[in-house]
């Protein structure tokens, strides 16, 4: 290591430890109080917490095409506010009819990796 080399890691760790925040724990996470985390222990099987997967955007071709493929496969639903569920290629989506060939969409998320999610929302409708 050179001398230019060894001045600039010296600054750069001198400039890392005045950024050092003392409400981080040692992994960069936010802690409160002695720097050790609190709240749920993620580590047992009890204190699993089930989120809604994120919905994913839906641009306007995939619009269009869903909007062509529900009209051919459901020629006969109306717009009576019902919300409808439907799988496609690699996505679950739920939708609502507006007019025939004319649906809102209400979210869309991958298959794979929720299917116990999608499996509740055929269930109860929720």
């Amino acid at each position: 290591m050179n001398e230019i080399t060894r001045i600039f890691v010296v600054k750069a760790l001198m400039e890392a430890d005045k950024r050092f925040n003392h409400n981080h724990g040692p992994d960069g996470k936010f802690t409160s109080g002695s720097g050790a985390a609190s709240g749920v222990d993620k580590s047992s099987v009890n204190a699993i917490i089930n989120k809604r997967p994120k919905s994913l955007k839906i641009g306007k071709r995939e619009k269009t095409r869903l909007s062509h493929q529900i009209a051919t496969e459901f020629p006969n639903l109306k717009a009576d506010g019902k919300v409808h569920n439907y799988s496609n290629r690699n996505h679950f989506y739920r939708f609502s009819v507006n007019d025939f060939g004319s649906y809102n969409f209400h979210y869309k998320i991958k298959i794979v990796g929720n299917e116990d999610f999608i499996k509740q929302i055929r269930k109860k409708g929720l």
